[in-house]
């Protein structure tokens, strides 16, 4: 059936056009919702490989290796132009004392 009138022209031009408006929003929310799938795959990757990180650090973390790095972190505040008197509960030989918490 063809229109007969301006109005009635003008409403299927305005629904047609609409029909495209709304169709390209959709296409628009599509693509959208692929990009955010993505991006949660790709958090996703990232997460697994902190956890293999921490799962292979704590493996193999020792209270000397702590102590080690206690000590270096003091020689570094120690040479800081910057640093103040710091305490730290030491041992017996006057290291740091370091104990993990199982």
């Amino acid at each position: 059936m063809r229109p007969q009138t301006y109005k009635e022209i003008f409403n299927v031009l305005t629904k047609d056009d609409l029909n495209v408006s709304f169709q390209f929003e959709l296409e628009e929310k599509e693509t959208q919702k692929a990009i955010a799938k993505k991006d949660a795959e790709i958090k996703i990757e990232e997460a697994k490989g902190i956890a293999e990180a921490q799962r292979i650090i704590n493996s193999t973390l020792t209270e000397n290796y702590l102590q080690h790095e206690a000590i270096q972190t003091q020689l570094v505040m120690a040479n800081s132009p910057n640093h103040s008197t710091v305490y730290i509960p030491s041992g017996a030989n006057g290291i740091p004392l370091v104990k993990l918490v199982e």
